[in-house]
């Protein structure tokens, strides 16, 4: 596997988050955010040709939480703060 460079803004964030990823092509992309302890809190499919993503942070607890984006072989992993 090989990582990427993603970012994110704002952070801390309130309701939501964009997630800015490269233009590269790809057949299957998640994004996966997990609690600071490893329990998986959501999951959003993402399709090649979306390189600014909305991500709702709403439901999320407050926290530390950590965001692992994976594009086919290819990943990139960020924390956020959820005020």
């Amino acid at each position: 596997e090989k990582t990427f460079l993603s970012q994110l803004y704002p952070n801390p964030v309130n309701d939501e988050f964009t997630l800015v990823i490269p233009e590269i092509r790809f057949q299957k992309g998640r994004i996966d955010i997990y609690n600071i302890n490893g329990s998986l809190l959501k999951s959003q499919e993402i399709y090649s040709g979306e390189n600014h993503l909305k991500i709702n942070t709403k439901e999320l607890p407050i926290g530390t939480h950590i965001i692992h984006i994976q594009l086919d072989d290819q990943y990139s992993i960020q924390k956020i703060v959820k005020q």
